[in-house]
């Protein structure tokens, strides 16, 4: 019986990988300011960022919306609630459901973050033509909706418009 050779997987060239490490890239240098001057990890910024745009959303809101485990997010919230950047609210309707709510000092580091963030990704975007930039949208989404079929991962820039 031959054994038959599988392919040779080459990560330079492999989607995934590709698009993790460049995530990582770009995500460690806005990184370096939420960590070094605000003392935020990864995550921690990323349920900052989330109650930011959408305020008094619930644990499991934010963890559909980020793709974090339901762990990390306990623990991440957690943590932010012993550095006083959030609140678990109590939803007065269902008092099952715990909204989270961005404290003051939360929306000022939001504020703080947001426009150095926005400068990032320009930078990026610069280096692209306003057709490229169009064509990239495009194939985001294209890639998204294979990706995650049953649900969008991120809503359509267009339409943030």
């Amino acid at each position: 019986m031959s054994r038959q050779i599988s392919p040779r997987l080459r990560l330079d060239g492999y989607l995934p990988f590709r698009f993790s490490v460049l995530s990582n890239a770009i995500s460690s240098n806005i990184a370096r300011i939420y960590e070094e001057e605000f003392g935020l990890s990864i995550w921690q910024w990323r349920i900052v960022a989330i109650l930011g745009e959408t305020n008094g959303l619930t644990s499991k809101q934010v963890g559909e919306r980020a793709l974090m485990d339901k762990w990390m997010i306990s623990r991440t919230v957690t943590s932010l609630q012993k550095k006083g950047l959030l609140v678990r609210g109590v939803d007065p309707i269902d008092r099952r459901r715990v909204p989270l709510t961005l404290t003051e000092s939360g929306k000022a580091i939001y504020d703080a973050i947001v426009p150095r963030a926005l400068a990032l990704e320009q930078d990026l975007l610069s280096a692209l033509s306003d057709t490229d930039r169009a064509e990239l949208q495009r194939l985001l989404g294209r890639l998204a909706t294979i990706a995650s079929p049953d649900r969008a991962l991120w809503s359509s820039p267009a339409a943030d418009e």
